[in-house]
């Protein structure tokens, strides 16, 4: 069930974590994403913050696992 009453989360502390802290382009596009969640929320439009929210949820994750996967892969390179 979802909770009308509570904003879901925008997700912008994770894609900033994403972006400047696992150096992922990628990030921008959860924060661009987080960022409208309340202005959706505050609009009443509350499918379109879900999904903006979804989004940034999606897109942090996504910018974290390749930038693992990039950093992971440049080490083994240097390694060999």
């Amino acid at each position: 069930m979802i909770d009308v009453e509570k904003c879901p989360k925008s997700y912008l502390g994770l894609a900033m974590i994403a972006t400047f802290i696992f150096f992922s382009p990628l990030g921008f596009i959860a924060i661009y994403n987080g960022a409208f969640v309340k202005k959706y929320w505050d609009y009443g439009d509350l499918d379109k913050a879900m999904e903006k929210s979804k989004k940034a949820r999606i897109w942090s994750w996504i910018a974290i696992i390749t930038s693992m996967i990039v950093i992971i892969t440049i080490i083994q390179l240097i390694e060999n």
